[in-house]
């Protein structure tokens, strides 16, 4: 329900209690809603006090005109129609009995006149008023916990807490109060419905069932239905939610930033002033707001800065400091084999080569495999280990281009989209580049960065090796690249390319390998 109609529902029963019409049912809903809703206990304790104000001489007015008296969660509305109630209630006449003095002398009866006073309908309902809310708050310290479980430790991942008394373990509930997360990500389910994955480092407060208080750090939260108006404050803004998805980061400077994945949320601050500024804020979009509360103008939200599941964290270092390329080495096939006799683009056999894609006539071909026996001199020989330099732990095959031809393979990296958008993701491009003699055949490796739309956002590459950095010499050179990441990578395309200069094109790799890491 709404706050209005919160507020109408915490009334209509506190009314009926006062007239002793409520039933056991209606009994057990206000019950609930007093241990179960903050809200409808700051209503319930804000009716308390017009009910102080309501037992003075003066009535109600005379508290409202208090300045140091702040009613925050009941309406001016209802201010005002409390205040027209008392002025223009009905008055009630009230019989006085007569009174008749014992052992009084007939004579000195004295006659006893029945006189009539008018009271305040609503004075009445004061009394009782006040009677039933001094055992609602009798009932609320017995019956309600001081501190309460509000939401539950659900996930984690490379979690460190500070070290303070409370340092919470997985699957357990917790209760209000503060926590200080030095690493990691930690998922919270709170009781209302939301879910909060929270990164660190992250100072938080957990206020109630529906709303929490970030000191710094980063946090995302989806929302369903029966969790609308769950709530993130800071010391700038405050956010509430209306069914939706959405990210909140306390920035460095200590602006606060808020994303809309889906949804709507309302982004409210205070200046100095004390006057409220405020943005409606729909998928797609974001705000920030400064240390002064001041709002930014609108500007694109950027959902991969946020981790929204903790899981996708968990898969992280599974990509990096490792080698992405699959059959790197091409030891997964069978090596063709070389006929000098054919046509040059049939002198070795092809090889359809595995975790490539390959429409071409490149193909693999053995180290120990010689091209022709009736070859005496090793440099007229195709690369053998002992007589030619070749990559380290070399294996048995590598990657001959034969004609001009291009073979690729996709690495999708999308599971590091947070980090590649958020501290930066580096990475390192290498691999063994090879040729025979003297020819220029060249090979070209490129990776090609991708964003979530197949485009190309960015590329770094490594060769061809010219005959005169192998000195003329059949043989491999090892050669490297490195850089960043471009933000929104989605995927990397791994191409080699090949360019026959003449006869067979004697362009040839192994070994290749890209590493990410961490900046």
């Amino acid at each position: 329900m709404t706050r209005d109609e919160l507020l109408l529902e915490v009334a209509r029963l506190l009314l009926l209690s006062i007239d002793g019409r409520i039933s056991d049912e209606q009994f057990a809903e206000l019950e609930t809603l007093l241990i179960d809703n903050p809200l409808a206990r700051n209503y319930y304790l804000d009716l308390l006090l017009v009910t102080v104000g309501l037992n003075e001489p003066e009535g109600i007015l005379s508290l409202k005109e208090r300045e140091r008296v702040s009613f925050g969660n009941i309406e001016s509305s209802l201010w005002q129609a409390l205040a027209e109630y008392e002025i223009n209630a009905p008055a009630v006449a009230v019989e006085k009995s007569p009174k008749t003095p014992v052992e009084a002398e007939p004579a000195k009866r004295i006659e006893v006149v029945q006189r009539k006073r008018t009271v305040s309908k609503f004075s009445i309902y004061t009394f009782v008023f006040s009677a039933v809310a001094t055992l609602c708050i009798i009932a609320m310290i017995l019956f309600i916990p001081e501190s309460s479980p509000v939401a539950v430790l659900t996930d984690g991942t490379g979690t460190e807490w500070a070290k303070t008394k409370r340092i919470p373990c997985m699957g357990e509930s917790l209760e209000r109060g503060t926590l200080k997360l030095s690493a990691g990500f930690v998922e919270l389910a709170f009781n209302d419905g939301a879910v909060v994955v929270i990164e660190a480092p992250a100072v938080f407060d957990l206020k109630s069932n529906n709303a929490m208080f970030l000191q710094s750090g980063k946090l995302s939260a989806f929302v369903p239905k029966e969790a609308i108006g769950f709530s993130v404050q800071t010391l700038n803004a405050t956010i509430v939610d209306y069914g939706t998805e959405f990210g909140v980061a306390i920035e460095d400077n200590g602006s606060v930033a808020t994303h809309v994945f889906d949804g709507k949320v309302k982004v409210s601050s205070a200046k100095p002033d004390g006057i409220e500024k405020f943005s409606w804020l729909t998928k797609d979009e974001a705000v920030s707001v400064d240390n002064e509360g001041i709002l930014s103008r609108k500007y694109l939200s950027h959902t991969r800065k946020f981790v929204t599941k903790v899981e996708t964290a968990k898969g992280w270092h599974s990509y990096l400091d490792v080698n992405l390329i699959q059959n790197p080495g091409f030891e997964k096939d069978t090596a063709g084999t070389y006929y000098p006799d054919n046509p040059i683009d049939l002198q070795i056999t092809n090889v359809d080569i595995r975790d490539w894609i390959d429409n071409g006539v490149a193909t693999v071909y053995a180290y120990n495999a010689m091209p022709n026996p009736e070859f005496s001199r090793p440099d007229q020989e195709f690369p053998r280990p002992g007589h030619h330099p070749v990559p380290d732990n070399c294996g048995q095959n590598f990657f001959i281009g034969v004609d001009d031809d291009e073979i690729y393979q996709d690495i999708n990296v999308s599971k590091l989209g947070y980090l590649i958008d958020g501290s930066g993701v580096s990475f390192t491009l290498s691999g063994w580049l090879g040729g025979y003699v003297d020819h220029k055949d060249g090979l070209l490796i490129i990776a090609v960065f991708r964003n979530d739309r197949d485009e190309e956002i960015g590329r770094s590459s490594i060769g061809p090796v010219d005959p005169m950095e192998r000195n003329n010499k059949t043989g491999f050179v090892f050669r490297a690249s490195s850089g960043d990441l471009p933000g929104s990578t989605e995927s990397i395309r791994i191409v080699l390319r090949t360019k026959r200069d003449a006869g067979v094109a004697d362009a040839y790799v192994d070994n290749l390998e890209l590493r990410l890491s961490m900046k």
